[in-house]
């Protein structure tokens, strides 16, 4: 999940949290990740912060939440701020 911090992508995170799923959040800044950073979420939810227009960051992310959480269902960046959509669709399972 690319966050952009509104109220908007915290729905999506805890809404996928609740269905059970484990979800990474990527942040451009810490402001961006703070809510997903409790004890109550550290089963469940991993928190980095990276640049989203970075192709090589974003690659460097998915090989990390691929080593924690185990294969990538989807990639959500409900505020569009991927830069290469396309090379991050592909290494989803």
């Amino acid at each position: 999940m690319v966050t952009d911090g509104t109220p908007r992508s915290r729905d999506v995170v805890m809404r996928s949290v609740g269905a059970g799923y484990n979800v990474v959040v990527v942040g451009r800044q810490a402001h961006d990740v703070v809510d997903y950073l409790n004890a109550d979420l550290h089963e469940q939810v991993w928190a980095f912060i990276a640049d989203p227009a970075d192709p090589e960051q974003v690659s460097n992310i998915i090989e990390h939440a691929i080593d924690i959480a185990g294969p990538l269902m989807m990639i959500i960046d409900p505020a569009g701020l991927l830069a290469d959509v396309d090379a991050a669709d592909r290494r989803v399972a």
